[in-house]
């Protein structure tokens, strides 16, 4: 049974090169989920304000019951407003506030570095004193294993990629940990939790440790579907949101039982 379904927005859910861009049938399959007593949340990278205009324009009469904003900030929808869950998302605040100042001499080595090696964006914003954007995949890689051994110096430092972007976080706070907030929230149990997502930034959420049925799109990279596979998930044939409907499905077909 799923009580509390997950989903990442671009590239899980959402398809800028389809039309629609969030299908239909994802969208009529949560609404019967919803229906029959089920929860969904929007768990992504973006910011707030963003999703909503997101979901706006497309034109959908369906919102989620919460958004988790850039992949740490809980907000519970309450009719036609947005209320956030102070307490995690004080605590976050605090928490990174503290973490930045720590980490700051690694951060600008950091900066420095990329700044000097590449033909990168570097750049600070309100959730991050260090985001970078690079301009090849390659080059992402690269600093992608930079950065994770400078992460090794400062305890709790951890970065979140998304593509050819970064920037960095608490490890308290994630995809992973936000989900499992919401879940207790709900009295969800783990075995109850759906989560499907496709690139680095997800896979806090798909190992397995808050969601016990977890799945990708075949446009997932392959370092999600490794792991959906090892937390005994379901990768779909299908991208994007079809994918997210074919998971949804095969996750709720009765299971058969050898006598």
């Amino acid at each position: 049974m799923i009580r509390l379904i997950s989903t990442d927005f671009d590239g899980t859910i959402h398809d800028p090169s389809s039309v629609p861009p969030i299908p239909t049938e994802l969208v009529e399959r949560i609404r019967a989920g919803r229906n029959d007593g089920a929860r969904w949340v929007i768990n992504t990278g973006r910011g707030m304000e963003d999703v909503v205009n997101m979901i706006r324009s497309q034109g959908i009469d369906l919102f989620p019951d919460y958004i988790v904003s850039v992949e740490r900030h809980i907000h519970e929808r309450r009719h036609d407003d947005w209320r956030e869950h102070a307490d995690w998302n004080e605590a976050c605040q605090a928490d990174h506030r503290a973490l930045f100042a720590k980490a700051e001499e690694s951060l600008d080595r950091l900066r420095e570095w990329v700044s000097s090696s590449f033909a990168a964006q570097v750049y600070d914003d309100p959730w991050s004193p260090l985001c970078i954007i690079a301009m090849h995949a390659s080059d992402a890689d690269r600093i992608h294993e930079r950065i994770e051994e400078e992460c090794l110096r400062v305890e709790s430092l951890t970065v979140v990629r998304n593509a050819i972007y970064f920037r960095f976080g608490h490890t308290r706070y994630s995809k992973g940990t936000t989900l499992g907030e919401i879940a207790r929230l709900l009295g969800v149990k783990r075995e109850e939790v759906f989560a499907a997502g496709d690139h680095y930034n997800d896979l806090s959420m798909l190992d397995g440790t808050h969601a016990g049925q977890v799945a990708a799109p075949s446009n997932a990279i392959p370092v999600v579907k490794r792991a959906v596979r090892a937390a005994g998930g379901y990768v779909s044939e299908k991208s994007c949101g079809l994918g997210v409907v074919d998971a949804l499905d095969f996750f709720s077909r009765p299971t058969i039982q050898s006598s």
